[in-house]
């Protein structure tokens, strides 16, 4: 199991969760949203410039995948990419120190940690441009192998 098989865990935990799909419905994609999607979305890949470097614990039998989770905003509605993330945030973060394992849709899940989260926001520059609210959160799955 490698990104793909973190990612659709991820996809899997965000879709069961009431507080996230309030926000996004079940506009969660992974690797991309593709164009024209309706706002807001989140969209769970690789993380930028990501190296593929999954570490692999052998004693234990569990691999660490670093995620990166974009959580893209409405953009008419004030503090919705921080909403979402906020959302995705409190969905995942009570898994991390978590010592049992849990399923996340086919994947045993042993925790999850939230290394950041930052905002990647485009702002306008001029009167006529739509900026585009986005906030980014890097994780660390750590899946059973």
């Amino acid at each position: 199991m490698g990104v793909a098989a973190a990612s659709n865990a991820v996809i899997a935990k965000l879709k069961s969760t009431a507080a996230v799909t309030a926000l996004v419905s079940n506009r969660i994609y992974p690797g991309d949203a593709g164009q024209g999607v309706e706002e807001p979305y989140i969209v769970v890949r690789r993380p930028q410039g990501d190296t593929r470097n999954q570490q692999i614990n052998k004693r234990d039998s569990f691999r660490k995948t670093p995620l990166a989770i974009y959580c893209a905003g409405d953009r008419k509605v004030v503090n919705s990419a921080t909403n979402v993330a906020d959302a995705v945030i409190e969905a995942l973060d009570p898994t991390t120190a978590v010592t049992s394992s849990q399923t996340w849709g086919t994947v045993s899940v042993d925790h999850c940690d939230v290394t950041d989260a930052y905002d990647v926001s485009e702002n306008p520059v001029e009167a006529d441009e739509i900026g585009f609210p986005c906030e980014v959160i890097l994780v660390d799955l750590y899946h059973i192998c």
